[in-house]
């Protein structure tokens, strides 16, 4: 199971891969329950990036690192509660 201490032990910079769900909504969708129910896609998405850490129940990943400035950039924000696999793909290489 995903949780938050697991997460936590994880590398400040290593690469990882997280699949996650996300609730979904369309306001122009029209039919009766069957139409929409045999319709229904699930939101799920899978991302790669750098591990921030964690602040307060979400994971922080970043898809960039300046390693003059030694920032993260583009940062991502997904609730640990969403999150269906998480791996690290690489620790976070010696710069």
């Amino acid at each position: 199971m995903i949780n938050k201490s697991t997460i936590e032990k994880t590398p400040e910079g290593a690469l990882i891969k997280t699949v996650w769900q996300d609730a979904s909504g369309d306001v122009t969708q029209e039919g009766s329950a069957e139409d929409i129910l045999r319709g229904h896609i699930r939101s799920e998405y899978s991302s790669f990036g750098l591990y921030v850490g964690v602040a307060e129940d979400d994971l922080i990943i970043s898809s960039d690192f300046c390693i003059q400035t030694d920032e993260f950039r583009g940062i991502i924000t997904v609730p640990i509660h969403w999150i269906k696999s998480f791996k690290i793909i690489q620790k976070k290489p010696n710069a």
